[in-house]
């Protein structure tokens, strides 16, 4: 039996390849919306409580922004603040207002299953607010219409509060040449610094003394003991936390079970 030959147009090849290479064309405002959120989402994370430590705003903008703004070649994403006030620990929490730029070139697809997207680009505008010192504290966060207004000059970054890097020395100078009646006196005097809080005990021939920064959940807890005076560092981080024991003797002398 004779074989009929089978013509195939090449437009309608071409076609089909066109149509597999490019899978379902995508508009490139909507991609660039999604690619704003996914920006905003991010610096949310970076400043979302529970267990966040006290923050100013201007500190969450300066420490957390600048990483947002990137280009990827086909994908360039610029990050402002436009407003920032209060703190995470007290009041209505850090409130931050910020507007995500992306822009994003067209895309060719070079692959099968690939897709082809338009150009586009998107300002968006959000409002984040962050509270952090309960538990049950979440991130609260809304967009709004963006002003036309320039955003003002970003604040510049300043280093976190922290204990001196020489607080254990300072610890077994006051230890060794003190007793338990001047226990007190002559820890506090040897951190004048503000900020940190000074606790002292002696129980059983021993003296306890624990320096902290509250807000930071930083603590160091020494003890001396007939053999000299050594850091204690055997209690769980939690007990840091507001509400627990905190920075206290009490981290030695009764340590959570």
């Amino acid at each position: 039996m004779r074989r009929l030959p089978i013509l195939v147009s090449t437009v309608a090849v071409a076609a089909v390849l066109a149509t597999s290479l490019s899978g379902c064309a995508s508009s490139g405002d909507q991609y660039a919306s999604s690619v704003a959120d996914a920006v905003a989402a991010k610096f949310g994370e970076s400043i979302s409580p529970p267990e966040i430590n006290d923050r100013t705003a201007d500190y969450l903008v300066s420490a957390s922004l600048p990483s947002l703004n990137r280009d990827d070649g086909d994908t360039r994403v610029a990050v402002e603040a436009l407003s920032w006030k209060g703190r995470t620990g007290s009041g209505d929490g850090a409130e931050i207002d910020i507007r995500v730029v992306v822009t994003v070139d067209e895309h060719v697809p070079t692959t099968f299953n690939d897709r082809s997207r338009s150009a586009g680009s998107i300002t968006r505008c959000y409002h984040l607010a962050a509270i952090g010192y309960r538990y049950y504290d979440r991130l609260q966060s809304s967009t709004y219409p963006c002003p036309t207004t320039a955003a003002p000059p970003a604040p510049s970054a300043v280093p976190l509060p922290a204990l001196p890097t020489d607080t254990m020395d300072r610890l077994t100078v006051a230890l060794e040449s003190t007793d338990a009646q001047k226990l007190q006196r002559d820890v506090s005097a040897a951190f004048p610094d503000g900020g940190v809080t000074v606790k002292t005990a002696s129980a059983n021939g021993e003296l306890i003394a624990a320096v902290g920064l509250p807000a930071e959940r930083d603590c160091v807890v020494a003890v001396r003991r007939p053999s000299g005076v050594a850091r204690f560092s055997d209690y769980d981080p939690i007990q840091l936390m507001p509400g627990e024991t905190g920075c206290s003797p009490e981290l030695y002398l009764h340590p959570a079970n």
